[in-house]
């Protein structure tokens, strides 16, 4: 603890210069010497005695504020650039001749919309024809599924009937036959014929049948399903003309703007030549980089405020659509994309989000405690963020503190503060530490004198008693 002599610190009173401004709160000035707000602190300290005040300093009148718990949120700012969220360039995907071509730059087009027409006859008549061929096989397969018709299995049975009669007749020729041969009354090859026909007789009926079962069972499984192939393959041949047919009209992908053309009525278009560049608008994107140090704030559906400087309106709501885990760190980048989705909307087919226009993002992160002050009781003259509290004996104490983030009018600040201490507000460029005050109002009774009787009533204290707390006048 230093000593200062109170002849020192008389001398030193009566010799005080005078004060230029709010510079001459942060130092003073002696001949020589310059001494710093520390030892100031240091000085007065020492020399009061909480019974004798500087007879040259008469109370200064000043306004307070009271400082106050509350909670603060980080407030990230981020520049980026309203991007489409799908922007194609629509190709054709067969080579053709253009015979069509019915949109022109920015008109608006819904999804499906002809783009471009290819020329398409010769296509439709390979696909005519494999439809016949389709129809062929269809018909072919019914027939195998359906079995024989009645009638020829009608029939059928009628040639068995048939070959079983002449069979029965071949045998009993044969039989009689062979006893003319015992009697020598035939030749032995006369003989022979007759069992000969007997013989085929019996072939016969069993040749029909097996053709009337046949006719009674229907067509065998294997038929069926080889005629089924047959027409499944052929329906592949259909399918693949009416795609190739459909291919040669390109419609747009998605519900968007026409950005550029890139052909014309009468151009061949080769396989995979570009037609269009569709650009979607209905919802938009803008791509920004933030910090390493911010980045833990930021999550995933976080909603962000979106200011567009061109639109001059209220800021839009978005949403954080994704966070890119990686920076470009090989080029000394260590900042993190992250992508913002905004609404947009479409009137008389113009967006009014449009791609290319500049984007301020505001993120605001997770909210925590913090101690609150006004922004105008800060000193900031001596090269310092200073804050004077006004004890209950009316003299002002000088505090260091570090400020932190805004809210509004008030700002966080660390130091050795603590919530419902009274800080001057106005009059600080008057002060010096332990400087005895007249309290004239605080903000609350302001702002409540204000609304309760439309002007701004004072508030006062007794001068006379150091010691006597802080009251408004009429208290």
């Amino acid at each position: 603890m230093f000593k200062v002599s109170s002849q020192r610190a008389s001398a030193s009173t009566s010799a005080r210069l005078p004060m230029q401004g709010k510079a001459s709160r942060g130092l003073l000035h002696v001949p020589g010497k310059t001494l710093c707000i520390a030892a100031l602190l240091v000085c007065y300290g020492c020399q009061w005695d909480g019974t004798k005040t500087p007879q040259d300093t008469p109370p200064a009148p000043v306004k307070v504020v009271t400082a106050r718990s509350g909670t603060v949120a980080p407030a990230i700012h981020s520049i980026g650039t309203v991007m489409p969220v799908d922007e194609s360039l629509v190709a054709a995907s067969l080579p053709g001749l253009v015979v069509a071509m019915p949109v022109r730059d920015g008109q608006y087009v819904e999804q499906g919309q002809l783009l471009v027409q290819l020329r398409k006859n010769s296509r439709f008549i390979r696909l005519q024809e494999a439809r016949a061929l389709l129809n062929q096989r269809e018909q072919e397969l019914e027939q195998l599924e359906n079995g024989y018709r009645e009638e020829e299995v009608l029939q059928a049975e009628a040639r068995l009937r048939s070959a079983e009669a002449l069979s029965k007749y071949a045998v009993r020729r044969a039989d009689r036959a062979e006893q003319l041969r015992g009697q020598t009354a035939i030749s032995p090859e006369q003989a022979d014929e007759v069992a000969y026909e007997a013989s085929r007789s019996q072939q016969a009926v069993a040749e029909a049948k097996a053709d009337y079962q046949l006719k009674q069972k229907g067509y065998r499984h294997e038929q069926i399903e080889a005629a089924r192939a047959a027409r499944d393959a052929q329906q592949q041949m259909v399918l693949h003309g009416e795609d190739e047919l459909a291919r040669l009209s390109v419609v747009a992908p998605f519900a968007g703007f026409i950005s550029q053309r890139h052909t014309e009525v009468g151009q061949w278009l080769g396989e995979g030549g570009p037609v269009v560049t569709l650009t979607r608008l209905d919802e938009v994107e803008v791509r920004v980089l933030v910090e390493e140090d911010a980045i833990g704030q930021i999550h995933v559906g976080q909603q962000v405020e979106v200011h567009v400087d061109s639109l001059a309106e209220e800021p839009i709501e978005g949403a954080i659509r994704a966070v890119v885990p990686s920076a470009d760190w090989r080029q000394g980048s260590r900042s993190f994309p992250v992508i913002v989705r905004l609404p947009n909307t479409i009137k008389s087919k113009q967006p009014r989000l449009k791609e290319g226009m500049l984007a301020r993002i505001t993120f605001h992160g997770e909210p925590r405690a913090a101690l609150l002050v006004d922004k105008d009781a800060i000193d900031r003259s001596s090269g310092q963020s200073l804050v004077y509290v006004v004890q209950s004996d009316r003299r002002v104490r000088a505090v260091a503190v570090q400020d932190g983030m805004s809210q509004g009018q008030f700002i966080e600040v660390r130091g050795d503060l603590r919530a419902g201490d009274l800080l001057v507000t106005e009059g600080v460029e008057r002060l010096r530490p332990f400087q005895e005050v007249t309290v004239l109002a605080t903000a609350a009774d302001e702002d409540r004198s204000k609304r309760e009787n439309g002007r701004s009533t004072a508030f006062a204290t007794d001068s006379t008693d150091p010691a006597k707390p802080l009251q408004p006048a009429g208290g």
